[in-house]
């Protein structure tokens, strides 16, 4: 009887996921992304719907239990059990604490953490509205890890790479100037071609996972792409109140035309409205502590 009524939520949250797609957004029980105007590219907002199922989903992308992680946010079934013993007090240690090496708290430390749960909360959001074809890349732990954010790979009819989305996450109670003077210049790296070995990569698993590819055959298929035809780009950031709606959202992304120029599905910006970002995330970081401590 109990596994009964699990399936019928199950597909009840399934229907539902599927109207609130058909309207444009996309949603599962911990986030919804939904489409808005921008002038400079395709207009994304994230917003949180479940805090405590999205700080379960980060507690295990946290332990690298990535499908458990985006399958719960989603509002799907988990197949698998998570898998016990995680060692939660390192990971809060490493990953989740908010003082230097000598116990002094440090707010470099805490932007470190408050930037790491950030790139989980928009890695988990990049599943919503993603093709089947697409692949996302599993987020990298290390909040001090240099190179691209995140990236997802669209491959076209499932084998050929149609384009790889280039993604840097931001929390910040600055969004304006860091988008101009830490985003841009990285996007404009890129675009000049300083990031290519990283997408190589990223073609390289891709194929390897979806076309079932040799590692040679990945190589060499990654080898002949042309990346200036392939490249797209994301900004995904935390807002407060003075850039929650247009007009003021929208020019948060001023000159990203000018930095990636072509066809506006090439950029795209997404915000999360997040009223007190250092108070929330502290609360949040909270409740993954708990889950973390509970798997």
């Amino acid at each position: 009887q109990a596994k009964k009524t699990q399936a019928k939520k199950t597909q009840a949250k399934k229907t539902q996921a599927k109207k609130t797609q058909a309207k444009g957004r996309a949603s599962g029980v911990a986030l919804s992304t939904s489409p808005c105007a921008d002038p400079y590219g395709l207009g994304v907002v994230l917003k949180v719907l479940s805090e405590d199922e999205l700080a379960r989903a980060i507690a295990l992308a946290l332990s690298q239990q990535y499908t458990a992680a985006y399958r719960i946010a989603s509002g799907l079934s988990v197949e698998d059990s998570p898998t016990p013993g995680v060692a939660a007090e390192t990971i809060i240690q490493q990953r989740l604490r908010t003082t230097d090496n000598n116990g002094v708290e440090s707010k470099g430390v805490r932007y470190h953490r408050d930037g790491l749960l950030f790139q989980l909360i928009a890695w988990v959001a990049s599943y919503y509205d993603a093709a089947p074809s697409d692949v996302v890349r599993r987020p990298h732990l290390i909040s001090a890890s240099k190179g691209i954010d995140a990236g997802i790979v669209h491959l076209e009819d499932g084998v050929e790479l149609a384009s790889v989305s280039i993604c840097e996450d931001k929390a910040t109670d600055n969004p304006r100037d860091t988008i101009r003077d830490e985003v841009w210049p990285e996007f404009v790296k890129a675009e000049e071609g300083e990031r290519d070995d990283e997408l190589r990569t990223f073609a390289i698993d891709a194929f390897i996972q979806r076309n079932r590819l040799s590692e040679g055959e990945a190589e060499r298929a990654a080898g002949a792409i042309i990346w200036s035809k392939r490249r797209r780009y994301r900004v995904r950031i935390t807002v407060a109140t003075g850039h929650k709606n247009p007009p003021r959202r929208g020019d948060l992304f001023k000159g990203f035309e000018e930095v990636a120029r072509g066809d506006k599905s090439r950029r795209r910006g997404e915000t999360l409205y997040l009223k007190n970002l250092r108070p929330w995330m502290d609360s949040f970081a909270g409740q993954v502590v708990a889950h973390l401590r509970a798997l």
